[in-house]
């Protein structure tokens, strides 16, 4: 397993998302996945040198099913990064903004069964940009008496990252990044992230199980690029055995930081384990790469998306 190492953190390459431990979670998910199954991916996942998990308050049972499966490995250097619950951006204030932080982290310390938050993220980064005295203010507390470790942000727009980096006290970025989206790559916002020594976390690798649907099953809202994808993945077929070994490889091969992996089903778990452990030839990523499409943004922001 490779890591990265950002202060006094160790952080696996392959990061278990966990949205889906408690609810149903991607385009093509239709169903929330049994305990048995999770016990035996967080087991493997541990096993194999994964330390590295990304939850939420707001998934679920994710938190309550993550501290109960990773109980048995306390004595493991596991790294666990949650996220703040969501408020109602049309009814708050600073006492709610304060209350819901305060609750949300009580919560889930209580629910992951650990007496300190190795990363917390603020999930909603515009209710941030609106209060973010009252945001820093209170997770600086839980920080200063050493409840957390480290303040994060999740972000979708390149733009947003200068908004973000004038407060120091945020070290951590979460960012969306695949073949099909670099745009903060392309705007120079990852270079701008390293240069201040920030840590980059990369979501949204497949596109929420995007990468996996057949171009023709896909839902009439993406028929205007069904034939591009088809054609792209046509492309991908020539030089790779499996599609996610094109994905997951060309963003493993960036070296941006951990990647975050929704992970499904035990031999998902393992093909990935083996992508990031094989030798990758960088030609055929090369090769690829010159051939990925320009897509407008509407189809690679799931944000966007209209799949009624």
């Amino acid at each position: 397993m490779k890591y990265y190492f950002y202060k006094d953190l160790k952080l696996s390459a392959l990061c278990l998302g966990c949205a889906q431990f408690g609810q149903k979670y991607g385009i093509g998910n239709k169903k929330i996945l049994k305990e048995k199954k999770i016990k035996l991916i967080i087991r493997k996942a541990v096993n194999s040198g994964i330390n590295f998990f990304d939850t939420a308050a707001d998934y679920g049972k994710s938190e309550r099913i993550l501290g109960k499966y990773l109980a048995p490995f306390k004595n493991k250097d596991l790294v666990i990064a949650t996220k703040i619950k969501y408020l109602n951006e049309g009814r708050v204030n600073k006492n709610i903004i304060r209350k819901t932080i305060k609750d949300s982290l009580e919560s889930s310390f209580k629910k992951l069964q650990r007496n300190h938050l190795d990363i917390v993220y603020i999930h909603q980064h515009q209710l941030f940009f609106k209060f973010p005295e009252i945001f820093l203010k209170v997770l600086g507390e839980y920080k200063k008496n050493g409840f957390i470790r480290y303040i994060g942000i999740s972000l979708y727009e390149p733009e947003e990252v200068n908004k973000a980096l004038k407060y120091n006290e945020i070290d951590i970025f979460q960012i969306p990044y695949n073949a099909l989206n670099r745009s903060f790559e392309k705007n120079g916002k990852i270079r701008l992230l390293k240069k201040q020594e920030k840590l980059i976390t990369l979501r949204s690798i497949f596109l929420q199980g995007l990468f996996f649907m057949e171009p023709g099953n896909l839902f009439e809202f993406f028929k205007p690029i069904k034939e591009t994808l088809k054609f792209f993945y046509e492309r991908i077929k020539k030089h790779f055995h499996l599609k996610e070994e094109f994905f997951l490889g060309y963003v493993l091969e960036k070296n941006y930081g951990p990647v975050i992996l929704g992970i499904y089903s035990l031999p998902q778990l393992i093909s990935n384990l083996n992508i990031l452990n094989s030798v990758p030839d960088e030609s055929r990523f090369k090769v690829i790469e010159k051939k990925i499409p320009n897509l407008n943004n509407i189809y690679i922001d799931p944000r966007q998306w209209n799949l009624k």
